[in-house]
């Protein structure tokens, strides 16, 4: 634990948080409040303003901090520290959860009032349903008493459906109601009770602010990436959930969101030994196009991201590889996230349509980011659109100045291969060979009114055996610095509203006594 004072010349004063010798001072109870956070994607820095006195002060931190991450700032040099201890204690409900309990009690006594009337309807409906199903002396009798109780047994079934509706509903909102009394605070009963202790001039206030890590807070980035494929950019935006589970509400506190990862060590890491022993091998898949392109998932509607209009300008700032943005002064209820919008900005790109068509006639749109600064976007969902057009939802997250992003399938860049051409040549006896000939089209289909890029990939034919000759005749010819032995790549400007076609002929030798298997 670190005690400071303000920075204009105090000194600062470091101790191991424990049981110390305090002697019998007047004791202050501080009341403060959350002045400032500083929040990580998963738990937060909190900073809380107080005044105290010479003497015992007293406050509270919320039962989830880790108080040995507590840090005191006094704003006077004529106080001192001269001790601290801490213990977990019960603490007094806040308004608001005594609220949410006094709501919670109604809708149990609701409920039990409705399970009365349930039990109390279920005995009649079973009295008259006796009655119907009794030995009557006369069929005429049996048909009056079902006439004069088709009435009431309707009038009984019709309210028991209506009382187990209601019963559901408040069912439904005791458990909401509990839900919002945990999100506020699950420990309220075991918050940590901290006493300070300062030595200094009785009579005169000591301004101080004291620093903790809680985990029980967050924000969770919701990211929207529009394709403007004819402009070569992609606008990207974003919106955060902020939460907190402190069991007080935020009000007018100062709100910085950052990309760093808190680090409280305060000893260095043991040395782990260094051991030489033989390596296994380990036999991984190969990633296919389909494993890369999966992000996008089932599409769902834009409305789920609607953003909240911004309130208040958003500053950003980078420090080396973190990026931080100051919200200003926000309040942000307990329990209840609250969504604000961060930030909108163009990120220029290379879009290309990537096609396989020997595996499906669909274009995947491939973007490539090639930043200034490195695009920091902690992990959170995202949705990727087209011209506006929404093409899926997937999580996203970039750390890094170049990135590759796909923005799923463009159904207006097809590519349909047709093999149009399969014929065995004669067997040869002076030779003894046997040839086979392989002809595809491709054709290559831009609907778009404007110009795309493509890659265009088929697998290149390779031989298993020495004694297989392959001969092959590409037109337009590939890209030989995009291809490789085993994928033969056009690299194509489709013009908007055309089509191109591609044209691969293969000639395959082979001995005669070979038993060939052409893969197609």
């Amino acid at each position: 634990m670190l005690f400071k004072t303000n920075p204009l010349g105090c000194t600062g004063l470091k101790i191991i948080l424990g049981c110390l010798v305090v002697l019998a001072l007047p004791v202050c109870h501080v009341s403060a409040a959350v002045t400032e956070a500083v929040i990580y994607p998963e738990g937060g820095t909190l900073t809380e303003g107080a005044v105290l006195s010479a003497g015992e002060n007293t406050f509270s931190l919320p039962a989830q901090a880790r108080p040995e991450t507590l840090t005191v700032s006094l704003g006077d040099e004529r106080f001192h520290i001269t001790g601290l201890t801490r213990e977990k204690a019960a603490t007094a409900p806040s308004e608001a959860i005594a609220r949410l309990e006094a709501s919670l009690e109604d809708k149990t006594l609701e409920k039990a009032a409705i399970q009365d009337r349930i039990k109390t309807v279920s005995g009649q409906i079973g009295f008259w349903e006796n009655q119907i199903s009794r030995q009557w002396e006369t069929a005429a009798d049996a048909m009056k008493i079902a006439d004069a109780l088709e009435t009431p047994l309707r009038e009984g079934y019709r309210t028991k459906t209506e009382l187990h509706r209601e019963l559901s509903a408040v069912e439904k909102a005791i458990e909401a109601i509990r839900e919002k009394i945990e999100n506020l605070t699950g420990s309220r009963n075991r918050q940590w009770k901290i006493d300070l202790t300062l030595k200094g001039p009785e009579n005169i206030k000591c301004p101080a602010t004291y620093t903790y890590f809680f985990p029980e807070c967050g924000f969770k980035p919701f990211y929207r990436l529009n394709a403007h494929m004819e402009k070569g950019e992609i606008t990207f935006s974003w919106n955060a959930d902020i939460w907190q589970r402190t069991g007080r509400d935020w009000k007018n506190a100062t709100i910085v969101l950052t990309t760093a990862r808190p680090a409280f060590d305060l000893a260095p890491p043991d040395l782990s030994p260094w051991i030489l022993r033989e390596q296994k091998p380990v036999f991984t898949r190969k990633k296919t196009m389909a494993d890369t392109a999966r992000y996008a998932g089932s599409p769902r509607r834009e409305q789920a991201l609607a953003e909240a209009p911004a309130a208040k300008t958003v500053q950003k700032s980078r420090k080396q590889t973190t990026t931080e943005w100051l919200l200003g002064k926000r309040s942000i209820s307990a329990g209840d996230p609250r969504r604000i919008h961060i930030e909108d900005t163009a990120l220029p790109a290379e879009f290309v349509h990537l096609l396989r068509p020997s595996e499906t006639e669909k274009s995947f749109v491939r973007a490539a980011i090639n930043l200034d600064e490195p695009l920091q976007a902690p992990r959170g969902d995202a949705i990727f659109m087209i011209e506006g057009t929404m093409v899926g939802q997937s999580s996203f997250s970039v750390q890094a100045q170049d990135a590759d992003l796909f923005f799923g399938t463009d159904p207006l860049v097809t590519a349909e291969r047709t093999l149009v051409e399969k014929k065995k040549g004669k067997e040869g006896f002076i030779r003894n060979e046997q040839t086979h000939d392989l002809k595809w089209e491709t054709n290559l289909e831009n609907a778009h009114a404007y110009s795309v890029e493509t890659r265009v990939e088929t697998p290149a034919p390779r031989g298993r055996d020495k004694a297989i000759e392959i001969t092959r005749e590409l037109t337009p010819p590939a890209s030989k610095a995009a291809s490789t032995p085993d994928v033969l790549v056009w690299e194509l400007t489709v013009p908007g509203g055309e089509t191109l076609t591609i044209r691969e002929a293969v000639t395959i030798t082979a001995p005669s006594s070979m038993d060939l298997d052409l893969g197609v």
